[in-house]
C-alpha cells in the first residue's frame, strides 16, 4: 500500500515591482550617473572625497534596489498522498438473512459464489457478456455524470480552464465507455449463435452511438475548448447537448442490453450457488474474488480502506473479513461500542464518517454494500448527511431483493413467566404477513402436539401485522407448562422456521412460604410486613433482632436463624435485610448457602447502611459464605448524599417483577416518574454486578430522562435489582432498601404489584422436561439473535444417585431438520449436573434434546413406567426471535433509498458485475498539497541600516565640503 511522502524544498524568489535584470540595468545606470555628478564636484570633495562619496552612493542605490527586486527565501513542504478508495460493509442483522434472490440478481451474484469463483479463472468472469454489457452501462452513466457537471460549468460562464479540467474525466469515461462497448461486441459475435443475433445488433447500434455519434461531437468539443478566448460558451453549451443526447440513448440502450443478456444467462447457466446463501457471504465472496483481481494491481497505486457497518463502524483489515462480525481485530470508529448490541443498519453514521474522511485523506471512491434500510430512528436523516458529501461519489451495491419475500413470522410474543395455579393464562403474539394479500391462515396454539385453540387470520395487504390473543382458562397443573404457537405455512413461503415459537411458564402454588428476617423494623421490614398479613396467597414468619429479638412460628420462642437445612427448607422465599454478622454467624451462612445451592432454595437480600452485606468479612479480609451468594461484588465508597434514578434494562424483558405498568417502556417511564419525586438514596458500596448477574434496574445519576438501558456488560454499571442462578437456586439483590418508594404518595397498590410479581418470578422452577431420572431445563424459551443458550442436564440413577462421569451432548434440532451439537460437561460444584452453551443459534424455533449412551440407558426406565410419573420423551422447545423487530421486520432492499442518496453524491447504484468497472474508473491521481513558507531578505532592519547611514554619512561629507 503506497504510503505518504514529504520533501522539502529550499528555493528562491523575487517579489518586489523590479526583476532582477531590471534592477541591474538600473542600477548601472544610477552608478554612471553618480559618476558623473562626483566628477563634476571633484574640484570641492577631493580625491579621497570623490571616492568616498562615490562608495556611499553606490551602497545605497544597492539597497534601494536590493528593496525594489523583493528577494525571498522559500522553504516549500510538499506533501504527496496516494488517493483512497474505501469500501463500507454492512454487517447488519439483516445481513444474515438467506433468500431466494430474484434471478437476474442471482445470476450476478453466482458469478462470484464460492464455487463458481474458484472454478473459473478471474479473466474468464470479467469476459463474461454480462459482466462487460453492466461494465458499459456503469461506464456510460460515469459519462454522463461528468457530462452534466461540464453543461453545468458552461451554462455558469466558468473560466476556460474549469471546463478543460472537467472535460478530462469526462473523456476518460467516454474513451472506457467505447472500449467496454467494442469488447461486448466481439464478446457477443463469439459466443453468441444465430438465434441471439438480435442482441448482437443492438450491441452494434450501442457501440456505434459511442464510438461515431459521439466522438464528432467529442472533437469539436475539444476543438472549441483549445480555441481558447476565441471560443464562445454558447458553442461550447450547443455542443454538450448534442452529446448529452447521444449519451442518454447510449445509457438506455446499454441498460436494456445488460437486462436482456441477464435473461440469456440465466437461461444458460444454474445459480444453484447461491441459494442457501447469507448476503454476508455473497458480499464475502464477491470481494474475495476483487481481492485477487484487483485488489493487489490498485493498491500498488492507492490505498484500500475497509470498514463494516450497522449500529457502529469499524476498521478492518482484509477483505475477506470485511464482513465477520468476529474480527477481532477490527477498530471501533465511531457509534455504539457495546458488542452485544444487535447489529441494525445506521447509513447516516457512515454517510457523516466519509465527510470525515474526505478532510483526513484525499478519497476518489467509497462503496457501500447494504440492503439500505435505515432503521436509526433518531438523528438527521441519510439524505441530510449526503448534501454535505461533495467531490467523493458513492457507489451503493444493493444486496437482497427490493421487494418484500411472501413469508410469514411469529414474533413479539409476551406471556407470564410464572402463573398462580388455577388462575388464567393470558397469551398475546404477533404474526406479520409479507405478500400473502387476500390469503388465510389459522394461528394455532398446542400442547404435547395436541391443538388447545386456533384463529383464523386474513391477511388484506401485502404487509398485514395480526395481534392473536390466546387464553388458557385455567392453569390446573403445577410447575413448567410448555406450549407452542405455530402459524400453519402457504404454498411457497419462503421460510418457514419463524412460524413457530415457543411459550412456556411456571405453574407455583397459590400458596407461598416465606421468611422475612430484619435486624430492626425499618420501613422496607413494615412495609413488607404489612403487605404480607394482608394477602391471602402468601404464608409467612417473620424474624427481627432490635430493639429484642422477636419472631413468628417456629422462632416465636427461639427467635434466631438455625442451622439446620431442614429449617429453611420450609420456606419457598428467604427475605433477608440489614442483618448484623453475629445474627447470621458462619455455620447459618453455609447452611442458607446449601438451601440455595442444592435444595434449589430462593434467596432475596435488601442491602442495609449497618450490616449488610459491608459488614460479612472474616478477619483475614477474605468474604464470608453468604457474599459468595450474592450476585454483585464491592463497587468502592459511595456517598450517602448521592441521589439516584432507576433505570430499567432489556433484560426487564424477561423479568415481569419490574413491569409496574402495562408495557416496558412505560414501567420505565413510571419507575423514573417516582425517583423525581423520591431519589433513592443509601446505595450500597456493593452494588457492581458479577460476571453471572443479570440487571434488570441499574441507577443513574438524577437529572433527565433515561431510555431503557440496553447494556449487557457483566460488572458494568452500578445495579439496584439483579440476580444470578446458583445451581438450582436464585439468588435477588436489591442494592438500597427503597421499594417502599413505590407506596410515596400513590398508595400501595404498584408496591404490592411490584412485590407480589418478584415472588412469583422467583419462585418459578423452570425445571424442564424429563423426570427424577433425567431433567433437561434451559435458562429461558425465548431467545434474542446472538443471545447463548444455556442448557442444564441432571442424570441419577435408578437408585436415586447422581451420575458424575457421563459423556452426553445436547441437540438443537430446527424445524427444517438441521441440527447443532454442543458437549456437556460436569458441573465441579453439583454432582450429576451437566452444562452446556449454544452460541448464535439462527433464527427460528428449536427442539433441544439430549443425548448419550447414559440418556438412552435411562430413557428406557422411564418409559417402561420403572420411574413412577415419568414422561415419555426428553426435550425442551425454545425459539429465537430477532432481537431489533425493526431491522429485520422488513429485509427487503430499499432500493429507492440507495438512488437517492447516490444521485446527491453523484454516484451510482451499481449490481455486483460492475464493481471491478467502477474500479477502473476512479482517478487514482495523488494528491499533491504544498506549505510555501516565504521569508523575505529586503525588509531586514541591517538593510535599512545601511540606507540610513550612507545617506547620512553622504550628507556630513558634502556638509563638511561646503556643498549643503
Amino acid at each position: 500500500m503506497p504510503s505518504a511522502q514529504r520533501e522539502i524544498i529550499e528555493d528562491w524568489s523575487f517579489d518586489g515591482p523590479f526583476a532582477p535584470n531590471t534592477a541591474l540595468v538600473v542600477g548601472v545606470l544610477l552608478i554612471l550617473g553618480a559618476c558623473w555628478l562626483v566628477w563634476r564636484e571633484r574640484a570641492a570633495l577631493g580625491t579621497g572625497g570623490s571616492l568616498l562619496t562615490m562608495l556611499l552612493r553606490t551602497g545605497a542605490f544597492i539597497a534601494v534596489l536590493w528593496m525594489l527586486v523583493g528577494p525571498t527565501h522559500l522553504t516549500i513542504d510538499r506533501l504527496t498522498e496516494p488517493t483512497s478508495i474505501a469500501l463500507f460493509i454492512d454487517d447488519s442483522e439483516s445481513m444474515n438473512v438467506a433468500e431466494t434472490l430474484d434471478p437476474q440478481d442471482a445470476v450476478r451474484w453466482s458469478l462470484y459464489s464460492t464455487t463458481e469463483a474458484s472454478e473459473n479463472p478471474v479473466d474468464e468472469i470479467a469476459d463474461q457478456p454480462l459482466v462487460l454489457s453492466d461494465g458499459t452501462a456503469v461506464s456510460v452513466r460515469a459519462a454522463m455524470t461528468h457530462l452534466e457537471a461540464l453543461k453545468s460549468a458552461a451554462i455558469k460562464h466558468h473560466s476556460l480552464k474549469s471546463l478543460k479540467d472537467l472535460f478530462d474525466p469526462f473523456q476518460k469515461t467516454l474513451r472506457r465507455s467505447r472500449s467496454n462497448s467494442e469488447k461486448l461486441l466481439k464478446t457477443l459475435e463469439e459466443q453468441l449463435g444465430d438465434d441471439q443475433s438480435l442482441l448482437v445488433e443492438r450491441a452494434e447500434r450501442l457501440q456505434d452511438l459511442l464510438d461515431n455519434e459521439s466522438d464528432e461531437v467529442t472533437e469539436q468539443l475539444a476543438i472549441e475548448l483549445d480555441a481558447g478566448a476565441e471560443a464562445r460558451n454558447e458553442e461550447i453549451a450547443s455542443a454538450l447537448e448534442t452529446l448529452s443526447a447521444a449519451l442518454r440513448d447510449a445509457e438506455r440502450r446499454s441498460i436494456r442490453l445488460a437486462a436482456d443478456l441477464a435473461e440469456v444467462t440465466t437461461a444458460a447457466r444454474p445459480i444453484e450457488s447461491v441459494r442457501g446463501e447469507t448476503r454476508s457471504q455473497q458480499t464475502t465472496n464477491l470481494l474475495s474474488n476483487l481481492e485477487r483481481d484487483l485488489f493487489d494491481e490498485i493498491e500498488g497505486e492507492a490505498r484500500i480502506q475497509r470498514f463494516r457497518f450497522s449500529n457502529r463502524l469499524s476498521a478492518v483489515s482484509v477483505a475477506n473479513e470485511a464482513s465477520s462480525a468476529s474480527d477481532e481485530n477490527s477498530e471501533i470508529l465511531d457509534g455504539e461500542s457495546t458488542a452485544d448490541l444487535t447489529p441494525s443498519t445506521d447509513l447516516t453514521q457512515v454517510l457523516n464518517y466519509i465527510g470525515r474522511l474526505q478532510a483526513e485523506t484525499p478519497t476518489s471512491l467509497a462503496f457501500v454494500f447494504s440492503d439500505g434500510h435505515h432503521n436509526r430512528l433518531e438523528g438527521p436523516a441519510p439524505q441530510e448527511a449526503a448534501e454535505t458529501l461533495s467531490g467523493t461519489p458513492l457507489i451503493f451495491v444493493p444486496i437482497g431483493n427490493s421487494k418484500p419475500l411472501r413469508d410469514l413470522v411469529v414474533h413479539r410474543i409476551n406471556a407470564p413467566s410464572a402463573v398462580i395455579h388455577r388462575s388464567a393464562v393470558p397469551i398475546d403474539i404477533v404474526v406479520t404477513g409479507y405478500g400473502c394479500a387476500g390469503e388465510q391462515t389459522r394461528v394455532v396454539l398446542r400442547k404435547d402436539g395436541e391443538m388447545v385453540d386456533a384463529r383464523l387470520i386474513s391477511f388484506e395487504r401485502d404487509r398485514v401485522d395480526h395481534r392473536v390473543r390466546f387464553k388458557i382458562p385455567e392453569a390446573s397443573e403445577l410447575g413448567w407448562q410448555e406450549y407452542s404457537v405455530e402459524v400453519e405455512s402457504l404454498r411457497d413461503e419462503n421460510n418457514e422456521n419463524n412460524n413457530l415459537a415457543a411459550v412456556a411458564f411456571d405453574v407455583v402454588p397459590d400458596k407461598l412460604r416465606v421468611l422475612l428476617v430484619d435486624g430492626q423494623p425499618r420501613w422496607e421490614f413494615r412495609y413488607l410486613q404489612q403487605l404480607f398479613r394482608r394477602d391471602k396467597r402468601v404464608d409467612f414468619d417473620e424474624l427481627v433482632f432490635a430493639p429484642e429479638p422477636k419472631g413468628t412460628g417456629p422462632f416465636e420462642d427461639s427467635p434466631q436463624l438455625p442451622a439446620e437445612d431442614e429449617a429453611w427448607n420450609r420456606y419457598d422465599v428467604v427475605i433477608l435485610g440489614d442483618v448484623a454478622v453475629e445474627r447470621l454467624p458462619p455455620p447459618v451462612q453455609a447452611s442458607l448457602d446449601r438451601y440455595v445451592r442444592k435444595q434449589g432454595g430462593k434467596l432475596i437480600v435488601i442491602a442495609g447502611s449497618g450490616h449488610m452485606p459491608a459488614q460479612y468479612q472474616q478477619p483475614n479480609g477474605q468474604p464470608m459464605p453468604l457474599v459468595d451468594l450474592l450476585p454483585v461484588e464491592y463497587s468502592g465508597t459511595i456517598d450517602s448524599k448521592q441521589g439516584y434514578t432507576l433505570v430499567l434494562t432489556e433484560e426487564a424483558r424477561f423479568n415481569p417483577a419490574v413491569l409496574i405498568e402495562d408495557t416496558l417502556e412505560k414501567s420505565n417511564r413510571k419507575w423514573q416518574k417516582l425517583c423525581r419525586r423520591m431519589p433513592v438514596y443509601g446505595l450500597s458500596e456493593y452494588s457492581r454486578p458479577r460476571e453471572t448477574a443479570r440487571t434488570v434496574i441499574r441507577v443513574a445519576p438524577q437529572g433527565n430522562f433515561f431510555e431503557i438501558d440496553e447494556r449487557t456488560e457483566p460488572g458494568e454499571g452500578k445495579a439496584f435489582l439483579c440476580w444470578h442462578q446458583l445451581g438450582p437456586g436464585r439468588v435477588a439483590y436489591i442494592a438500597a432498601p427503597q421499594t417502599w418508594l413505590l407506596r410515596f404518595r400513590t398508595g400501595d397498590r404498584l408496591h404490592h404489584l411490584f412485590w407480589g410479581q418478584l415472588l412469583r418470578w422467583i419462585t418459578a422452577g423452570e425445571l424442564g422436561s424429563g423426570s427424577d431420572l433425567v431433567r433437561l431445563n434451559t435458562d429461558r424459551v425465548r431467545y434474542e439473535t446472538g443471545q447463548d443458550v444455556e442448557v442444564t442436564l441432571q442424570l441419577k440413577s435408578a437408585a436415586g444417585q447422581p451420575i458424575t462421569d457421563a459423556e452426553v451432548l445436547a441437540v438443537a434440532e430446527a424445524q427444517d431438520g438441521s441440527r447443532t451439537e454442543i458437549p456437556l460437561t460436569a458441573d465441579p460444584i453439583v454432582p450429576g449436573r451437566y452444562l452446556g452453551r449454544f452460541s448464535k443459534l439462527p433464527t427460528g424455533a428449536y427442539q433441544v434434546t439430549p443425548t448419550g449412551t447414559v440418556v438412552d440407558q435411562l430413557t428406557p426406565a422411564m418409559q417402561n413406567g420403572d420411574n413412577p410419573g415419568a414422561v415419555s420423551s426428553i426435550s425442551k422447545r425454545i425459539s429465537i426471535h430477532p432481537a431489533n423487530d425493526i431491522e429485520l421486520a422488513d429485509t427487503s432492499c430499499n432500493l429507492p433509498l440507495l438512488e437517492q442518496l447516490a444521485a446527491r453524491t453523484g454516484g451510482q447504484v451499481i449490481p455486483p458485475t460492475a464493481v471491478s468497472e467502477m474500479f477502473r474508473l476512479a482517478s487514482l491521481e495523488p494528491k499533491v498539497t504544498e506549505k510555501v513558507t516565504r521569508r523575505p531578505l529586503w525588509n531586514t532592519w541591517p538593510l535599512l541600516l545601511v540606507l540610513f547611514g550612507c545617506s547620512c554619512g553622504e550628507w556630513v561629507l558634502r556638509k563638511q565640503k561646503g556643498l549643503v
